[in-house]
């Protein structure tokens, strides 16, 4: 995953997505674990955005932590972020959030792009009411 045009906030999302992952004992970073890591980032923008449209991040997290306890763990000694793979539903989000970005004439992907990217991809964002609609209007 080439990471040279996604801002500093994105690549630290992804490190988190990574490392939450592991927590987990995950065999790989899937969206669920980049918005969860989007949601708690510091300083970050995705929870107050999510907040202004309405959608609880509180709610989302929750959900979001219920989801991951629930998947298979690996278990034993090997598991490190070497062992670790990314998902194709998280590759084409990152792959979205590219095409997002240009559609919006940003040179780099941001927090924005990605969240973009994810409504389509995830039914979470379908259950709690967030649409792509709703994003965009707010990023205006």
């Amino acid at each position: 995953m080439n990471v040279d045009k996604l801002t500093q906030k994105v690549q630290e999302a992804l490190v988190g997505a990574q490392d939450i992952s592991l927590n987990y004992s995950h065999q790989s970073i899937d969206a669920e674990h980049l918005l969860m890591a989007l949601l708690t980032q510091e300083d970050g923008i995705a929870q107050s955005l999510l907040e202004s449209i309405e959608a609880s991040a509180s709610d989302l997290i929750e959900r979001l932590e219920s989801d991951l306890r629930n998947r298979p763990r690996l278990s034993g000694p090997g598991v490190d972020e070497s062992s670790l793979y990314v998902t194709q539903r998280l590759n084409r989000i990152i792959s979205q959030a590219r095409k997002e970005a240009k559609k919006l004439k940003d040179e780099y992907v941001s927090v924005e792009h990605v969240l973009l990217a994810m409504v389509d991809e995830m039914p979470l964002f379908r259950e709690y009411g967030i649409t792509r609609e709703m994003l965009l209007n707010k990023l205006k």
